[in-house]
């Protein structure tokens, strides 16, 4: 008989079927990426237009033709990654920046980025084999985006091995041997863990996958070692709270273990969070993936992500590589059974005349995608060293596990009747939580996961309201639907009390009970790179829902901004939809006065003022610098009443008298300090007297500098601008 491994669900391409002969390259289409969308300070800005940075919405992927490969050459393991036309790993010095960032991946799905829980819980990876430099991957990982490290040498420690090179060993349990996939899988698994939930430790538990002569052999091993991480290893030696398997058994010759065997029992863990993959090959109407279908356990399927331009969530479709079952062992969980769209999925059996309701899959899901896949780190391999795109249910467990950890693990919710006996009730949190009034989860419509759309009639093949099969109940909002606290409601309100160089924004804040609930206003002008280039400082926001506003100074006259609120709590983020307002046009300059020269000679001003903004500063200063005097004999410049008109009519004249030689160059340095000065707006008039000039045309030219103070991010930035300004007048 032949040996058997488990197949892991690791880095599919496309939302299309796919099958390959071991060790081919096939192109997929892929999709256009805008480029990387702006999550909040340590995220990559877009570098999308004007016209469409906050029209259309990103759709992650490379440029062109997309190719896939297997990760293991031979053998039934059905990892697939991203590959080079000529076959091999798509591996890249850096990360590429096309893909999704865990700044955007925490923005997208509106995620804290540290647990709850004090300590953070344990997240336990389960590999197939030996990753040996899955310690190190993981720190070059962190250092890349700017993660907490997470080591074995952390005070406390962060990451612990298990069964691995140089790593203890469990009992009764052969040593992990080196394999290159599932070193592979490791690194993707605890890195997507690690970007969800900065602070959670790890824990890689290895177990020998190799000399198995049947898949039912393989699922038992898998169950061992789930109960082992369950219950040992980790800080004190008492195991992880959440277990994360990207791992799949299923396929011909495999059976569904009974109630009674160890390969189903293992995962009856009470406290624990079990999170498994629903795998990578699309509706299997005949062939459940095990464990995703055993009803302990959290089965998790895929999407495909959309991130709008300012990098918050732009949609997501069921993604194709999916997969969906139903199980012909054990009968559906009471909260799945009851689910308002549960008949639609058709996984029903009838039995002397009676009809029973068998376990679906999924529960919920996340990105899988590898056209909007997160970056991973191998170095276990010295001729392929370097950075990886993953995908697929391998990278959407990880991502649900870190939600489990953010959310602090169990979630310690049960229905009215409590769990059944001998069944885990870890996966009934997000069906409570599904019709939240402040939305938990976001609801998959739309996608298939079969190739034929034509063939597909249920649920179960496609994405639809409520519970389906590629998606579950749908992707996280928050930490709500998965026993965490719920995030804060933010709604985005009107501008008021514009005038040309300020406004004061509106919103509707609700931190649904939560302490610790901060909100700010994320703003911007449209016409620079970045619509929202500044914010204002975080404010408190307790109690019930209430109105929230900030005031803003020194904008610009008769210019378009955009904004929106951003709340932040200990559930999650809260973004409020985008608004704009436009200041009023600039008041008109002060009367100016033409003045007369010698005889009967004319002067007209055709600039007729000059405008200094400066921001969140009590010192103005206004350098003249006059560059182009006329060399004409005996031509003389004056400069008198420059006048500072400060808003709220507060009125300061200094009068200057300075005389230059013809031809030369004469500075005029002016400071006017106003401490009890509110506006941000000074218009300056200029009236010049000059003496002895010919007919004709004549340019003098101003150069205007001045002091900004700008706060972004919390963080105050000082900054001269200097402005020069040509003023042509004509001699008559």
């Amino acid at each position: 008989m032949g040996t058997a491994r488990v197949v892991r669900s690791f880095a599919l391409v496309a939302s299309v079927a796919l099958a390959l002969g071991a060790g081919a390259a096939q192109p997929v289409s892929a999709a256009v990426a805008i480029g990387p969308a702006r999550a909040p300070a340590a995220a990559t800005r877009g570098s999308a237009s004007a016209t469409d940075r906050l029209s259309a919405p990103v759709h992650f992927g490379l440029r062109g033709p997309v190719h896939v490969r297997r990760v293991c050459p031979v053998g039934p393991c059905q990892a697939l990654e991203l590959a080079l036309a000529n076959g091999s790993a798509a591996i890249t010095g850096s990360p590429a920046p096309e893909f999704l960032r865990p700044a955007l991946l925490h923005l997208a799905y509106q995620l804290p980025y540290d647990s709850v829980a004090s300590p953070p819980p344990t997240i336990a990876v389960l590999a197939g084999g030996d990753d040996p430099t899955a310690e190190s991957d993981l720190n070059t990982f962190s250092q890349q985006f700017g993660l907490p490290g997470c080591t074995s040498s952390s005070n406390p420690p962060c990451f612990y091995k298990y069964n691995g090179s140089g790593s203890p060993y469990m009992p009764n349990v052969s040593p992990a041997a080196y394999d290159s996939g599932s070193a592979t899988e490791a690194s993707l698994d605890l890195q997507t863990a690690h970007a969800t939930c900065e602070d959670c430790r790890l824990m890689l538990v290895e177990f020998n996958q190799s000399g198995f002569t049947s898949l039912n052999q393989a699922a038992t091993a898998l169950a061992a070692a789930v109960a082992w991480a369950a219950n040992n290893g980790g800080p004190g030696n008492t195991g992880a709270s959440v277990i994360s398997i990207s791992l799949a058994v299923g396929g011909p010759g495999f059976t569904e273990p009974g109630v009674g065997d160890p390969a189903y029992t293992d995962y009856d863990q009470p406290g624990h969070v079990i999170v498994a993959a629903d795998g990578d090959a699309g509706y299997q109407a005949s062939y459940p993936a095990y464990p995703a279908a055993n009803p302990n356990v959290v089965a998790v399927g895929g999407t495909t992500l959309s991130l709008n331009a300012d990098g918050t969530y732009g949609g997501e479709t069921a993604w194709g590589g999916a997969g969906s079952f139903c199980s012909t062992t054990y009968f559906d969980t009471s909260w799945q059974a009851s689910d308002p769209h549960r008949p639609a999925e058709g996984c029903n059996v009838t039995v002397n005349h009676a009809t029973f309701d068998m376990r679906t899959g999924g529960d919920v899901s996340a990105d899988a995608d590898p056209a909007s896949g997160l970056p991973f780190y191998t170095g276990f391999d010295p001729n392929a060293t370097g950075w990886r795109v993953g995908g697929g249910t391998s990278q959407a467990v990880p991502i649900i596990a870190g939600v489990y950890g953010l959310a602090g693990g169990y979630p310690g919710q049960a229905p009215s009747g409590g769990c059944p006996i001998n069944m885990s009730c870890a996966s009934y949190a997000p069906y409570a939580h599904q019709a939240d009034p402040v939305p938990a989860l976001h609801d998959i419509t739309a996608g298939y996961n079969v190739a034929d759309q034509s063939s597909c009639s249920s649920t179960l093949c496609q994405a639809g309201v409520g519970l389906d099969g590629p998606t579950g109940l749908g992707t996280p909002i928050g930490l709500g639907a998965f026993g965490g606290p719920p995030r804060p409601n933010a709604v985005t309100a009107g501008a008021t009390a514009l005038t040309p160089y300020s406004a004061t924004l509106g919103a509707t804040v609700d931190p649904q009970g939560q302490p610790g609930t901060v909100a700010h206003f994320d703003f911007g002008d449209l016409g620079q790179p970045d619509p929202y280039s500044d914010s204002t400082q975080d404010q408190p926001v307790s109690g019930d829902s209430q109105t929230f506003s900030e005031s803003l100074t020194g904008l610009t006259p008769s210019t378009t901004y955009h904004y929106r609120v951003f709340a932040s709590g200990p559930g999650g983020f809260g973004i409020g939809a985008d608004a704009t307002f436009t200041t009023a046009a600039p008041p008109p300059p002060p009367p100016h006065s033409t003045v007369a020269t010698v005889g009967n000679q004319r002067i007209t001003l055709i600039t007729p003022s000059l405008l200094v903004c400066s921001v969140n500063t009590k010192t103005r200063a206004v350098t003249l610098d006059s560059t182009t005097i006329p060399k004409s004999k005996g031509a003389k410049l004056k400069f008198s009443n420059v006048a500072f008109f400060i808003d709220k009519g507060v009125k300061r004249t200094l009068r200057k008298t300075v005389r230059a030689r013809s031809g030369r160059k004469k500075r005029v340095i002016v400071t006017v300090y106003e401490p009890n000065a509110t506006a941000d707006h000074v218009p300056v008039t200029l009236e010049l007297s000059l003496a002895g000039l010919k007919a004709g045309t004549h340019t003098l030219k101003v150069r205007i500098s001045y002091k900004e103070t700008k706060r972004k991010h919390g963080r105050k930035t000082r900054v001269t601008v200097t402005k020069t300004l040509s003023v042509k007048f004509g001699v008559c």
